[in-house]
């Protein structure tokens, strides 16, 4: 099959065009003389394209050869299609040579890399094909053809420094064929080899040790099959009625007229289920559709009147062929294009909703549906007995809890469920269910609203407790030389946990065990699919990884009749002695693996100092770190479908290790103070107020660039005025007044 990305250029060039519009490139090389030819739009070409030139060639056409073998390139992407005939021309005056008999080139090449050299070199790197060259004024040497790789296949022409150059690629036939002219005489033609086909990639200039001028440059299609399909190539999601219209071939001695041998034309197409479309169609075979459709002005349509009723969750594969009066035949290209689905098609998901208590939360989705549809939102349960919040009409049991609305603009739908005065009750998974007239219907992903507060707080005033309310954390250890957990002074309280770790040895040291039932963990506003964790840490220990709280399952399910393996977990850590690491990890509900990310950052020495690290996720948007109140990295987040319950408790200074989660490792060395898990990702501004409260520093985190800001505190107060009246009168005049 052809690539498409010479089809699409030249679509781009000819879609909708009177016929004369056939210039796919021209360079009129009028930019300045000091400009490279490289990065700039030829003067006409497709939206986007531009030269991949060395540094030889210029933007006003002139070659300069700066003595660097051999010479330079110039590219454009091109791929050729069948039905088409293409002419390349340019206009080239080569004054200077090295050797006298050098040279300017014209030609088609697989690759367009390293363009500060000549197109091809001895071991055939760029592979030209089907190019020629002229040669400098006064050379002893004639121009020449080659069919190549490289100089293959050469030939000599019966010019010398021919100016005005042109090829001709003949795509009509099953067999293409190659044509090169020497002002405007023909020097040969060649069949263009089968393989051939394929590596025609780019057009292009190329010169060898050489200087002067090119004064045009210029690549034009004469498509000699039908042309300007529509519906257009590739087109989706259209109703299900259908008019096919196109324009007819050219005459390829008269660009600007339809090709007059045009009796009628021959419509085939051939419908498939959406899903099950073939990669080699039968569009004109048993099961196809033909018509005979008479000729007329362009664009031809068929029907002439109404639409032809293709239906919907079909992909149609087409062709128009052309009858001449003399009874030939000339095959058309195969187009396609695909209608609307008749099942309600989920364009935009809800997503996880983070709200605070007495506030409205909203979830959206967005469909396509080309029937009148409707969505019942529900409220997850257990999956069997899940409550509707609304009826098909849309209207909601409890209208005092409950908003739900439906908007259609054709076949493009937006619902909206809106929750009021949200309270912890309402933390639970919704989704929708969405029908139309189709006999099957389309389910939203299910996802949660977390009511914003905190779950867990361990302030370590000795003891272990959760202050609000959750299990109590168990001191372990599994280093002999530790055997007791202690408390030394704190930054957030009187106190704070001291955890020791072996000095050299990552496998043995202290940590707590939070529980299975510690956050974060799985479920709607559990703070594992959303969340943030802030701690006070004072590094003592510096062998790395220290892990600072973490958890994970094992790799395989508790129950092996489940599906997949299980990858449930996070950790937030320490790489080095300056930088915080966060992992999160969900699963699909297919068991495969599943990263919602990893991210890293850090800043100055964090060792024997108390800082405050700081790490918020938020699945399928985010996972950022911050170090005393400072943002220092973020990443953008996948979706898990789901996160499982945990297999062993949450930890605080110890990771678990991959091969078995029961044995821990990369123990953290050092104090830890205050500890706090939420159900929300908080902002930076939210960080920041809990750096402030616990050190009275004032972060600097919104971007602040003053030019009045001299000491570059973040603030522009006397200090900075101060130091502006220091240097009042200094002058950089001469003589200084």
């Amino acid at each position: 099959m052809r690539k498409k990305t010479g089809f699409v250029l030249m679509a781009i060039v000819l879609a909708g065009a009177a016929g004369a519009s056939t210039v796919i490139y021209q360079e009129n090389f009028d930019g300045p003389a000091d400009t490279l030819l490289n990065g700039r739009a030829p003067s006409i070409a497709p939206a986007g394209v531009t030269w991949v030139a060395g540094d030889d060639f210029k933007a006003d056409g002139s070659v300069v050869w700066d003595g660097v073998p051999f010479g330079g390139s110039a590219y454009l992407p091109f791929s050729p299609q069948d039905g088409y005939i293409y002419e390349l021309t340019a206009y080239v005056d080569m004054t200077q040579s090295d050797t006298g008999n050098d040279w300017i080139a014209m030609g088609f090449t697989e690759l367009n890399t390293v363009p500060n050299s000549r197109f091809f070199n001895d071991n055939g790197e760029r592979n030209p094909r089907y190019w020629m060259l002229s040669r400098v004024a006064g050379a002893t040497l004639n121009d020449q053809t080659f069919v190549g790789p490289g100089t293959g296949g050469g030939q000599d022409a019966p010019t010398r420094s021919a100016n005005d150059l042109k090829i001709v690629l003949n795509t009509t036939a099953a067999t293409w064929t190659v044509s090169w002219y020497f002002d405007g005489s023909l020097a040969r033609t060649v069949e263009v080899a089968e393989g051939d086909k394929g590596l025609l990639n780019y057009v292009a200039l190329s010169t060898n040790r050489t200087t002067g001028t090119i004064s045009s440059f210029k690549l034009a299609g004469i498509p000699c099959v039908a042309w300007n399909p529509s519906p257009v190539d590739g087109a989706t999601g259209l109703l299900p009625d259908v008019v096919f219209s196109w324009n007819k071939a050219r005459d390829p001695m008269s660009p600007d007229e339809p090709n007059a041998l045009i009796l009628e034309h021959r419509l085939s197409y051939s419908a498939y289920p959406l899903d099950y479309a073939p990669d080699e169609p039968n569009v004109v075979g048993p099961g196809s559709v033909q018509v005979i459709v008479a000729d007329s002005d362009e664009p031809v349509r068929y029907p002439a009147d109404g639409a032809v009723y293709i239906g919907t969750d079909q992909h149609v594969f087409w062709r128009v062929d052309h009858i001449l009066s003399s009874g030939k035949e000339v095959i058309g290209n195969v187009w396609q294009f695909s209608t609307l689905r008749s099942v309600p098609l989920i364009t935009q998901e809800p997503v996880i909703t983070e709200a605070d208590p007495g506030t409205e939360a909203v979830f959206t989705v967005a469909f396509e549906s080309y029937s009148p549809a409707a969505v019942v939102w529900m409220k997850a349960v257990d999956g069997a007995e899940d409550l509707p919040l609304n009826d098909e009409a849309g209207i909601v049991a409890d209208p005092d809890k409950y908003a739900v609305s439906l908007e259609a603009d054709q076949i493009q739908h937006t619902s909206t469920l809106i929750i009021k005065d949200v309270s912890p009750e309402d933390q639970s998974r919704y989704y929708c269910i969405i029908s139309n007239s189709s006999s099957e219907t389309a389910e939203s992903r299910k996802v949660s609203l977390a009511v914003k507060h905190l779950l867990a707080h361990y302030a370590f005033e000795n003891n272990f407790e959760d202050w609000m309310g959750g299990p109590s954390g168990t001191p372990m250890s599994n280093d002999p030389n530790y055997p007791t957990l202690g408390f030394v002074e704190g930054i957030a309280g009187e106190a704070a946990v001291s955890l020791r770790a072996a000095p050299t040895d990552n496998t043995r040291g202290q940590s707590i065990d939070l529980s299975r039932d510690a956050f974060p963990k799985a479920g709607p506003g559990n703070g594992l699919e959303t969340g943030t964790i802030s701690m006070w840490i004072k590094p003592a220990r510096t062998l790395m990884p220290m892990t600072l709280m973490s958890n994970f399952n094992e790799n395989i399910r508790e129950n092996p009749e489940d599906a997949g393996i299980g990858t449930t977990g996070f950790s937030f850590s320490m790489s080095s002695t300056s930088q915080i690491r966060m992992v999160v990890r969900g699963e699909p509900i297919d068991g495969a693996y599943y990263e919602m990310g990893t991210v890293q950052g850090g800043t100055e020495n964090l060792m024997d100092e108390w800082h405050h690290v700081v790490t918020t996720w938020k699945a399928g948007s985010h996972i950022d770190l911050y170090i005393d109140g400072v943002a220092v990295a973020s990443i953008a987040a996948g979706t898990p479908q789901e996160f499982l319950d945990w297999q062993y408790g949450v930890l605080l200074g110890a990771g678990r290790s991959t091969a078995d989660r029961q044995v821990l490792s990369s123990f953290y060395g050092g104090a830890i103070d205050d500890v706090r898990v939420y159900n929300y990702a908080k902002d930076k501004y939210g960080v920041a107020e809990l750096y402030y409260e616990v050190s009275g520093n004032r972060p600097c985190i919104d971007e602040f660039a003053s030019e009045f800001d001299f000491n570059t505190d973040c603030v522009v107060d006397l200090a900075d005025f101060a130091e502006f009246a220091r240097h009042w009168l200094d002058s950089g005049l001469y003589p200084n007044p």
